[in-house]
């Protein structure tokens, strides 16, 4: 699989290592990493990395960049390989912008629309991004609903919070 963040363009895209995944297991890419020794990918057991946010019974992955990469809007993809088909997306925006700053934003915006994740490519259509924090995250629903969680909402792999901000 293959995640692409349009805001930090491909060349800092993350293709996940080959692995097998248990049905119901969940999976955690920690897009920034302290730098601590005990962090690994988990290719074989669930408790193989150490770090102060890895999680026991998830599956852990760690790009290796200490600085924040998610900007207040994005487009992020993810693919069943580099040039595969989008198997998941998530966009969303800061409120007040009315298009895209790049025509990378623009492009997958445009590509998630076709392929059914959304129906408007538009950032004032999308999930607001106002109020998020280092503890309080976007949420998807079952019902393919999105928001900004309570304080303390983050729950990497868990079950999403279901208590908006």
């Amino acid at each position: 699989m293959y995640l692409y963040n349009a805001g930090d363009g491909e060349a800092l895209a993350y293709t996940f290592p080959a692995v097998e995944v248990s049905a119901g297991e969940y999976i955690v890419l920690h897009y920034r990493s302290l730098p601590e020794e005990d962090i690994v990918d988990e290719l074989f057991a669930l408790d193989e990395s150490g770090g102060t946010y890895s999680h026991p019974e998830a599956r852990d992955f760690w790009v290796a960049e200490n600085k924040a990469r998610l900007p207040k809007s994005d487009v992020v993809l993810l693919k069943n390989s580099f040039m595969g088909e989008i198997i998941d997306a998530v966009m969303y925006s800061e409120s007040g912008k009315t298009e895209w700053k790049t025509d990378a934003l623009k492009a997958a915006a445009r590509a998630a629309v076709e392929a059914g994740f959304y129906t408007s490519d538009l950032p004032a259509d999308l999930p607001c991004s106002d109020g998020l924090t280092a503890t309080r995250t976007l949420s998807r629903q079952s019902d393919g609903t999105w928001f900004v969680t309570k304080t303390s909402g983050a729950t990497p792999g868990y079950e999403n919070c279901t208590i908006p901000y």
